[in-house]
């Protein structure tokens, strides 16, 4: 993976489920993908429940569950990332005690 990567963001709609209001989801995708990420809100009063954020990974970005994309929401970043200052080595060092031992 590269150390930096172009992603597109867009707030689409939902496709309508009867009488139920118009579904907002945020999605992700790097640029040039046709796989990305929901954002989106589930439960609520009409559903009886307390809201959940649930997050979809590696979904389509031409979802037949997309009916549009709200006007003038779309945006482009370039995530940069950086290396952990805090991240530890994950190699151990070799144990010296067991070394010169017979058995």
């Amino acid at each position: 993976m590269s150390s930096s990567e172009v992603l597109k963001l867009y707030v689409v709609l939902g496709q309508r489920r009867g009488q139920n209001p118009l579904h907002w989801i945020i999605l992700t995708a790097p640029e040039g993908s046709d796989r990305c990420t929901y954002y989106h809100m589930v439960g609520g009063p009409t559903q009886g429940k307390n809201y959940e954020l649930q997050i979809q990974a590696n979904k389509r970005v031409n979802s037949n569950g997309i009916s549009a994309i709200a006007k003038g929401t779309t945006a482009t970043w370039q995530a940069k990332m950086e290396p952990d200052p805090y991240a530890q080595s994950t190699s151990a060092p070799a144990d010296s005690s067991s070394q010169g031992a017979s058995e």
